[in-house]
């Protein structure tokens, strides 16, 4: 999003503040409306100038640079004639009047030597019971008059410098000698106690108002004012008096950037409206949404499954006789062709299974015929035997054992760690120091790979017989683990989060023992320490059940994840714009769902407009250490209140919204549990019980309640982006089409986009 400032103040400390929130994902311009150079070109094409235009300056060219601009259709904050009626102090009060506003009574004269004319026809009686006065120029501007006036001498004394100088005069109400200063940002009131500078005897100086007092008649009357007056930002300045509190001035655009909280709140209101204003767009436009136009062809040609396991099972079984496979995995991606893994039990018993991965090309996925090619591979074409690597250029076909994997060059190391190589000796130094015991000496290693993404990391779990350094210990077995990274950056940085995580208080991760540079490899403890047995993975204890829900563990998970995205960015991790990032691949996961279900294209599109449109624009207010893909599989319970969350691969510096909505979307029902009312309201309670731990505990650390209402309401565009994602995987494993599990997730993601909207409007 680009967004133009019309001002004539580029260092304002406002707009410093905000370009600091929106970048690098979005700009900040200033154009200073009195040049005029750039008046025509903005004027002719706004859309294309800018996505929204904020007005800071308050001049008469300013407003009517704003004015034309909105003629235009183009998107200004504040309303320019709103922002015009709060230059004009006659103008305030009748407009304040007409909205039920208390405000300070106001009398308006033509020239102020007319005001001095009548104070002085007044008896000296009845002038010394009006005194004293506020006296301010009817126009706002710099270097107005704007003085507090004691008696008709010093009422006097202003004529030679403003005799004709139009004037508005307030009685000076009884009050405790302070200001309230109130501003509004977006429905956010933010407040501070101000000497009032008019009075002499006062010291100046500004401190924070009670949250108590904010949040009573100030807190009503400022948002009161910002509707009668139509501003969206907006400061407002009240005494407090005998009768309540009074409201004596309006400013359109005030400087509160000092303020916590305020410039993430400018920032989000730009973007929320840039959002609304594309989705009406759309509406108006009279297509409502944009056509999904791209569906993805997620079925390969014909037979081309059947061939490839044809091919592999002929393959291995000429090398390990009579060898049975089983398909383990099946992955079929845009641009990255088919993949299939298979658990390869040899016929001889003695012989330990072996995991193989094949693979077709994008192309040959989709040339005609491939199936009777593949099923037709003769022997004398492999250029190796196996278990050596298998290619056919001709078929587009890999097949090899999981070790020799090109892009992973660490894995065959790390999964042969024979004793006397670097790697056995890096483990056995893990292990010492996760028992703290210098003398421990390994026995054995086994090493069993666990998960497997092919060409872009493994995770290795380690079975490391011990015999103690000292003599009274038994021997044991202590477990570690090790991911393998393609990007060897990528292990550094997963080692560096885990060890900033683990300095913590009360540490949530596995402790980490040491980041291998040589083999891509970061090494960690198992969950609960090296030795501990006995942890169950976060999808059985958080799944949905029968019995009464234990809210125990959901609370608990919700405190790990608050730590997280409270416990600061450690220098050195990347920096995402969660909400950019996640809109592009919705539209891929739209567009694979639209392939395996056309019928479904239709809800699909007018679905992805309006999704898009707020990710797109979305930023992170503040931005935190990220997951990045929180769910019940990432967490680990060591019991039943103690969870441990590991797999840091997409964490990054981002929005915390994009956990909080990938955690409730997996944690939702599917298929039958889905659709039952036993499911909704198990589904609807454990909702609850996160969410109010997670609230709670981010408000427990200092977060201001309008950051976690932000944090909450953009959860609801992340949630029904991973609602999509997940209803994507059966197209991508080659599973038959469920149109109505695709349709149950895009009906959610309707439900979320509509709480979204429900959060703007003031009724979630």
């Amino acid at each position: 999003m680009h967004v133009c400032v019309l001002g004539d103040t580029a260092d304002h400390p406002s707009l410093t503040a905000l370009r600091e929130v929106l970048s690098p994902a979005h700009s900040v311009e200033v154009l200073d409306p009195h040049t005029g150079a750039t008046d025509a070109a903005v004027l002719s094409g706004p859309d294309a100038f800018a996505d929204v235009y904020l007005l800071t300056a308050r001049t008469a060219r300013a407003i009517a640079l704003g004015r034309g601009l909105r003629e235009r259709g183009a998107l200004v904050i504040n309303d320019p004639t709103a922002a015009a009626v709060c230059q004009h102090r006659v103008h305030m009060a009748r407009r304040a009047a007409a909205g039920g506003l208390a405000f300070a009574p106001t009398l308006a004269f033509p020239r102020l030597s007319e005001l001095v004319a009548r104070m002085s026809r007044a008896g000296r009686r009845t002038t010394a019971d009006l005194f004293p006065v506020v006296v301010k120029s009817t126009r706002r501007r710099r270097g107005e008059l704007v003085v507090q006036v004691e008696n008709l001498h010093e009422l006097r004394a202003l004529e030679p410098g403003w005799a004709r100088e139009p004037v508005v005069v307030q009685s000076l109400l009884a009050n405790d000698g302070w200001e309230r200063k109130l501003w509004v940002v977006g429905g956010q009131v933010y407040s501070a106690l101000r000497r009032s500078p008019l009075d002499a005897d006062n010291p100046p100086g500004t401190s924070s108002l009670p949250e108590v007092e904010t949040s009573g008649r100030l807190r009503e009357l400022a948002l009161h004012a910002g509707k009668v007056f139509s501003l969206e930002v907006c400061g407002v300045d009240a005494l407090l008096t005998q009768r309540g509190p009074v409201l004596v001035d309006v400013n359109a655009f005030p400087c509160c950037a000092a303020l916590p909280g305020v410039p993430e709140a400018l920032a989000a209101l730009l973007l929320d409206a840039a959002a609304r204003r594309a989705r009406r767009l759309w509406t108006s436009s009279g297509r409502g949404a944009p056509a999904v136009l791209r569906p993805s062809p997620v079925v390969p040609e014909p037979g081309a499954l059947a061939g490839l396991h044809h091919a592999v099972t002929k393959l291995v079984r000429a090398g390990h006789g009579r060898a049975e496979l089983k398909v383990t995995r099946v992955r079929r991606k845009r641009g990255g062709g088919l993949v299939a893994t298979y658990l390869a039990a040899p016929g001889d018993a003695a012989a330990s299974p072996q995991i193989v991965v094949a693979s077709l090309t994008e192309r040959a996925v989709s040339v005609p015929g491939i199936g009777a090619k593949l099923a037709d591979l003769g022997p004398a074409e492999p250029r190796d035997t196996w278990p050596n690597t298998f290619r056919s250029a001709r078929c587009g076909l890999v097949v090899r054992p999981l070790a020799e994997d090109e892009r992973l060059p660490g894995m065959r190391a790390a999964l042969a760690p024979v004793p006397g190589s670097r790697l056995a000796d890096q483990l056995a130094a893990a292990c010492r120091l996760a028992v703290g015991d210098p003398g421990l000496r390994v026995l054995s290693i086994q090493a069993t790979p666990v998960r497997y993404e092919p060409g872009s990391r493994c995770l290795v779990r380690y079975r490391i017989a011990v015999r103690p350094g000292t003599a009274s210990r038994p021997h044991g077995e202590l477990v570690l683990y090790g991911k393998v990274y393609r990007d060897i950056a990528d292990a550094a940085a997963a080692h560096l989060i885990a060890s900033h995580l683990w300095r913590a208080a009360a540490p949530f991760v596995a402790r980490p023992l040491a980041a291998l540079r040589e083999f891509g490899l970061a090494l960690s403890e198992a969950a609960g320490g090296a030795a501990h047995r006995g942890s169950v993975n976060g999808r059985q204890v958080l799944r949905p059940g029968r019995t009464e829900v234990d809210p125990g563990p959901f609370a608990a998970a919700a405190a790990v994840l608050a730590g997280l995205h409270t416990s600061g960015v450690p220098d050195g991790v990347r920096e995402i714009a969660s909400g950019p990032r996640t809109a592009v691949r919705v539209r891929e996961w739209a567009e694979l769902l639209a392939g395996q279900v056309p019928e479904l294209a239709g809800d699909l599109g007018r679905l992805l407009a309006p999704l898009t449109a707020e990710l797109s624009v979305l930023v992170a207010t503040p931005r935190a250490l990220v997951h990045g893909a929180f769910k019940p599989g990432q967490l680990i319970f060591t019991s039943p209140t103690s969870p441990v969350v590991g797999d840091f691969d997409g964490a990054c510096a981002g929005d915390p919204a994009l956990d909080l909505g990938c955690f409730l979307a997996h944690l939702r029902p599917r298929g039958n549990w889905a659709r039952s009312a036993e499911g909704r309201a198990w589904y609807s309670s454990v909702r609850q019980v996160f969410l109010g731990a997670y609230v709670e505990d981010l408000r427990a650390a200092g977060l201001a309640p309008a950051v976690v209402a932000g944090i909450r309401r953009r959860a609801d565009l992340f949630q029904a982006a991973t609602l999509l994602k997940i209803a994507s995987r059966q197209a991508r494993r080659l599973g038959s089409p469920r149109p109505e599990e695709i349709g149950a997730a895009v009906a959610g993601a309707r439900d979320c986009l509509r709480r979204f909207d429900s959060w703007a409007e003031g009724t979630w």
